[in-house]
């Protein structure tokens, strides 16, 4: 085999090798995705939810796991509210001032989300 051949070997074999690596970490990356995924996808709609619906003056908030983030967009799209976990008490929000209307009120905890539509009445 001549020096030419032998390159060409040696230049096959790294590049089999570099994809086949490169498939192996599009592989974990895949499965790190499909698992986030799952995880997300298997916290119940219970361990969320939001009421009274239609409401008032207060919104009462409801998560298992702790809350971090709530959004409130109006029937428009428009993003009217978003509350740090520190700007809402006892996992309340006071919705008094909103006018009367539909709304998104978005829940975000460490691992999921969850929406719901909310009449303020």
């Amino acid at each position: 085999m001549n020096a030419i051949a032998k390159i060409s070997a040696i230049a096959l074999c790294l590049t089999s090798i570099h994809l086949l690596h490169a498939q192996e970490i599009e592989a974990s990356v895949d499965d790190a995705l499909v698992s986030s995924y799952i995880q997300e996808e298997t916290i119940s709609e219970a361990d969320f939810n939001v009421y009274p619906n239609p409401a008032n003056e207060v919104l009462q908030l409801h998560s298992k796991e702790e809350l971090e983030m709530v959004t409130v967009v109006n029937e428009q799209g428009v993003k009217i509210m978003q509350l740090r976990a520190s700007e809402f008490y006892r996992n309340r929000m006071d919705i008094s001032k909103l006018p009367e209307g539909f709304y998104k009120v978005s829940l975000y905890s460490k691992n999921a989300s969850k929406d719901f539509t909310i009449i303020k009445i």
